[in-house]
């Protein structure tokens, strides 16, 4: 009588807990949607989600044990999420091979510090994917992380990954901007094929900045002394000799280093263009001045 009324007790604790289920096929155990088990270190395995709910929170714990690991293909092809938050995971280690691939709902990922190691295709063909955000624990950007993302227009790298791998962001045509820090030492050839629109930020003498010369990708120097948003020239004024500057740099005329115009002639962030001349004639004219063209920026 005893063992049944622990049974029953033992029970209703799992169903206040959350709705709790055991697919004997698999020995995964399901609360709060998420189906798990416990690897050999007693840590939590998530192995894949039951959608019910489209906005996704990956928890600290699960029945006690510190969730750690998002398995490979957890969330494969997974159209009913809308987005996924690790804000209270901090634990998890590892998301693994195309853990989230083809999620097309997400709109922006931001993956934490506490992630060491993201796994082949890990984001692939997620193409409502706008933002994506890797933390510093982060070593390398596997082949083929975001290929296909046809929506991704920002990505920023931590500060500790050291490789991009093959098609890491090939295929996607909206990147306009991604921030690849010092510690970067290898980007595969074709890690930004068919990325026409991207501009890559970067220091003067880091790997990336040679990468972004030898392919043809324009780029944008973060390490320059404090500078004034506007002055091409570098006179220390904005005129109409800024809009001139830039012109001649667009058009391959400009004799010298071309760095000046190409930092602090592109007010508008999106890498050097006619649309920066425009918006300093704007601002010349007073039409306007949505860029803060004029005012001194402090190097990043």
């Amino acid at each position: 009588m005893k063992s049944i009324i622990k049974t029953l007790a033992v029970t209703l604790v799992l169903i206040i807990l959350g709705t709790v289920t055991v697919c004997a096929a698999d020995s995964y155990v399901t609360i709060y949607g998420f189906s798990f088990d416990k690897n050999d270190s007693g840590e939590a395995v998530i192995h894949g989600y039951d959608n019910r709910s489209a906005d996704v929170e990956i928890p600290d714990k699960l029945l006690g044990a510190n969730v750690a690991v998002i398995d490979n293909y957890a969330f494969f092809g997974n159209t009913d999420i809308n987005s996924v938050s690790f804000e209270k995971a901090e634990h998890l280690r590892t998301i693994g091979i195309d853990a989230f691939y083809g999620c097309s709902g997400l709109k922006e990922i931001n993956v934490p510090d506490s992630v060491e190691s993201i796994g082949f295709g890990v984001f692939q063909e997620c193409t409502g994917l706008k933002t994506a955000v890797l933390g510093s624990g982060i070593q390398s950007v596997p082949d083929q992380s975001f290929y296909k993302c046809g929506s991704l227009k920002s990505v920023s790298l931590g500060k500790t990954v050291k490789t991009i791998g093959e098609r890491a962001f090939a295929s996607c045509p909206a990147l306009t901007q991604i921030i690849i820090p010092d510690s970067v030492d290898y980007i595969a050839d074709n890690a930004f094929d068919d990325c026409g629109r991207l501009v890559i930020h970067c220091s003067k003498n880091s790997f990336a900045r040679n990468y972004a010369l030898e392919k043809g990708i324009k780029y944008v120097i973060t390490d320059f002394e404090p500078y004034i948003r506007g002055d091409a020239d570098g006179d220390g004024v904005v005129t109409i000799f800024d809009v001139t500057t830039i012109q001649l740099c667009l058009a391959g005329m400009l004799e010298g280093d071309t760095e000046q115009a190409e930092r602090c002639g592109d007010v508008d962030g999106g890498g050097l263009s006619i649309l920066d001349a425009t918006a300093i004639q704007n601002y010349l004219a007073e039409y306007g001045n949505p860029y803060g063209i004029g005012k001194t920026v402090t190097a990043n």
